[in-house]
């Protein structure tokens, strides 16, 4: 290959910052708000995290001085990025449907910490190629079911839903497997619990009326730090004790999500553990299924 043969294969500098532009701006559009740390995590997952972290603040830098983002001082002292006015207009002439995040109240408000738990959970599965809707975007009307059609159905919005494939959960491989991501980030009631497991009670049957989505599994997910697990597992041995569960293999589509949080908020890690193999696990009476 000739020099010249070698330059003319490199991608136009300019094209290469104005799709890392789009890739970040559709992200905002999607999340609301985000810091530097998810946005590296959501543009460049195959990077490493110095690679990642320095594309996000070379284009976060680019985008504020367009007038594209606005930065914001969120709840945990740290900075957030919402679209501006001008950055979803220019969404809006590439086709994608956008609004500016100025009113977001999540940002500087209590709901913070929740909402920033569950993005980057989401944006973790993202990475693993699953499509992925938090709460702003299913509350927008850009998620694959309408909040009316889960309010009337569920009587609840989740805060946030997973698709995968279905041949990855051994279903068809016409069938999308949906996941139903709950956030518990704060002390919630017995009675809410049970309202979430009555939707787990649901598995294996259509997420939307238009049967294309599968209700595969519910999903809590948690700081490990926190004491939130022993409260959801002592509530569903409640629950299981009043609503025993006719298919055995309900429980494991019921997930726990450990999250390994720093403080603030830095992301270290997660796993997954389904409830079946917890509450055996740490000494809970029985599953509470009919065999």
């Amino acid at each position: 290959m000739t020099i010249k043969n070698a330059w003319a294969s490199r991608p136009d500098n300019r094209f290469v910052a104005e799709q890392n532009d789009l890739a970040v701006l559709k992200l905002l559009r999607d999340f609301g708000h985000l810091r530097r740390s998810e946005i590296a995590r959501g543009v460049w997952p195959n990077s490493s995290n110095a690679v990642a972290m320095k594309m996000a603040n070379r284009t976060v830098h680019r985008l504020r001085e367009k007038g594209y983002i606005q930065e914001k001082p969120n709840s945990l002292g740290g900075r957030s990025l919402v679209l501006a006015a001008r950055g979803a207009t220019w969404l809006q002439l590439h086709g994608v449907e956008a609004h500016d995040g100025y009113e977001l109240s999540s940002v500087a408000g209590p709901h913070f910490y929740h909402r920033t738990l569950g993005t980057r959970y989401l944006l973790e599965r993202a990475a693993r190629g699953h499509k992925v809707f938090g709460e702003y975007a299913l509350q927008k009307g850009f998620g694959p079911i309408g909040r009316g059609e889960l309010n009337e159905r569920f009587k609840k919005l989740p805060d946030g839903i997973v698709l995968a494939p279905g041949s990855e959960r051994g279903y068809d491989s016409n069938v999308i497997a949906a996941d139903w991501v709950e956030v518990e980030s704060s002390y919630k009631p017995e009675q809410e619990l049970s309202k979430i497991f009555a939707i787990a009670w649901s598995v294996g049957s259509w997420l939307n009326a238009a049967e294309t989505l599968l209700l595969d599994r519910v999903l809590f997910i948690y700081n490990s730090r926190q004491r939130h697990e022993n409260t959801i597992l002592r509530a569903l041995q409640h629950y299981l004790e009043k609503h025993p569960a006719t298919n055995p293999d309900l429980l494991s589509s019921i997930v726990l999500v450990r999250c390994q949080v720093g403080l603030p908020l830095v992301w270290e890690g997660f796993q997954e553990l389904d409830s079946a193999h917890l509450l055996k696990a740490k000494g809970f009476t029985g599953s509470g299924t009919n065999e």
